[in-house]
């Protein structure tokens, strides 16, 4: 709720945001998040339960100083592996001739004759063993090589000759296939906790020297089967949304109407769009009678899509875009409106990719696999929940 997101943002208004304080803040809103909502389910009022849930978190004060102890006991660790290492006695070296340490029994010397006994009956085993192996040996005629005599079944070398048969088939049929087709599934993020608990929906694109595939939370809750059709019919608009819909049009600008009105129809959630315009480098559209039974998580999917999509396709031109929906089964009053600002977007998005992507440019259009990198870090739930959850305005 945004009057926790505007408290959480108040306790780090002097920090500097760096992709750590980023997750950390994170990290305290969900938390308080999941603190207030307990306090409503005892059956606290909004006022009480969000006070409760305030007084929990008063300073990241000692936050961020537990943060930085465990960073400079690590680092110290690191510089000093040896640290723990228990130290060892030196061992004392005896010097020849010197006399044994007082105390200890004199090492016992061996007999003479017991050492001559035990040599000569070595040496006599080692004789037996060679006389022994020299008439088992066959008698071979110099200069030739003893042909080797091998029983096998006939049922097993025809086994044998279909396995071969069959391996070299498999073979062939796979040097035929396109080394495209053969590229290994690069691991999927899993910095969701949500996205991590449901089963992943993926589609391979190719180019000529590299496979990437798209990669997402599947989003649909077993709600019953028009939601689940509904939900997974948008998911599927996202997940397929081809990369020459933003190149047809990054050559335009958002001023030209009908190149504006155009583009935003042909993204996800399209159909939907009543309006749009432009001016001072905001972009607002309009999404009216939005099907209720699309689960709520994918309309948050298809709006972060298609904000990072406007902002790519029609770089600094565009600052901010703002969004107003409303759903088929609301009020005509009841309109929820997002604000999503380039800064805030592009903080969100170089937190998800380790700072990959630290500006949403142009650049992220220049081919389907470099498109597809930037769609498998906006198609993480810990990117697309954030940013429509922040962007969303609390009336």
């Amino acid at each position: 709720m945004n009057e926790l997101r505007m408290y959480v943002e108040q306790l780090f208004q002097n920090r500097v945001l760096t992709s750590d304080t980023i997750e950390l803040k994170e990290e305290i809103y969900g938390n308080l998040i999941a603190r207030y909502e307990d306090y409503v389910a005892q059956g606290l009022s909004h006022e009480e339960a969000l006070r409760r849930t305030k007084e929990s978190m008063t300073s990241i004060d000692d936050v961020m100083s537990g943060e930085e102890a465990m960073k400079n006991e690590n680092l110290n660790a690191n510089q000093n592996p040896n640290a723990n290492v228990t130290e060892q006695m030196p061992i004392a070296v005896s010097q020849p001739g010197a006399a044994p340490p007082a105390g200890d029994p004199a090492p016992k010397r061996r007999k003479p004759w017991v050492i001559t006994a035990a040599a000569a009956a070595v040496i006599l085993v080692l004789i037996c063993g060679v006389a022994i192996g020299m008439n088992i040996m066959p008698k071979q005629t110099q200069g030739q090589v003893p042909e080797a005599t091998v029983t096998v079944d006939d049922t097993t070398v025809d086994d044998t000759a279909q396995d071969v048969q069959k391996t070299e088939a498999e073979a062939a049929t796979v040097e035929q296939e396109p080394a495209e087709e053969q590229a290994t599934e690069p691991a999927t993020s899993t910095d969701d906790q949500t996205a991590e608990a449901k089963t992943s929906t993926t589609q391979k694109t190719t180019t000529s020297n590299t496979t990437t595939l798209r990669s997402m939370p599947r989003l649909t809750d077993d709600d019953g089967p028009r939601e689940r059709q509904a939900t997974e019919a948008l998911a599927d608009e996202v997940l397929n949304s081809p990369l020459s819909t933003l190149t047809k049009y990054a050559s335009t600008k958002p001023s030209s109407a009908d190149n504006r009105a155009a583009f935003v129809r042909a993204l996800p959630l399209g159909d939907y769009v009543t309006a749009s315009s432009f001016s001072n480098g905001t972009l607002a559209i309009d999404y009216s009678s939005v099907n209720h039974n699309i689960d709520g998580d994918a309309i948050d999917l298809a709006l972060a899509y298609d904000v990072v999509a406007i902002m790519a396709t029609y770089g600094d031109s565009v600052d901010t875009v703002k969004i107003e929906l409303h759903e088929s089964d609301d009020h005509s009053y009841d309109v929820d409106t997002y604000i999503f600002d380039r800064a805030m977007v592009e903080d969100m998005l170089a937190s998800v990719s380790s700072n990959e992507y630290t500006k949403i440019t142009g650049s992220m259009l220049e081919s389907k696999n470099a498109w597809n990198k930037v769609f498998n870090n906006v198609a993480t739930y810990r990117f697309f929940d954030n940013v429509t959850d922040y962007a969303e305005l609390d009336y």
